[in-house]
């Protein structure tokens, strides 16, 4: 998908921000969201900090995305959450504590983006 045609332009606060780093389209803040360090931030309530702290989690990351995308009026846009089964297989470093508690797996939840 053509991340670029969807510029953003909108004055909204989460689009303010973006505009002020420079982040002119979609693809461009994407980009951006990918290379940031995966850690919480101070306070989950307040998608801003992913700007001002310059990290965040799956869920703060694609939630900020959809923000923008909404903010201008880019409703193709889903957030999604989806659930899988967590294993050493997939994940890791899970393994040994998965082990110790003899659990083949736990749930957990992943949030994405999907369009079309």
């Amino acid at each position: 998908m053509n991340l670029h045609k969807y510029k953003i332009t909108s004055n909204h606060k989460l689009s303010s921000k973006a505009l002020e780093l420079g982040l002119s389209d979609l693809d461009k803040l994407s980009h951006w969201l990918k290379t940031l360090e995966y850690k919480r931030t101070s306070n989950k309530e307040d998608l801003s900090l992913v700007f001002t702290e310059k990290c965040g989690t799956c869920s703060s990351k694609h939630a900020i995305f959809k923000r923008i995308a909404v903010e201008n009026q880019f409703q193709e846009f889903k957030l999604i959450i989806g659930l899988f089964k967590m294993s050493h297989l997939n994940t890791p470093g899970i393994g040994k504590a998965l082990s110790q508690t003899n659990l083949n797996y736990i749930p957990e939840a992943h949030c994405y983006i999907r369009t079309e």
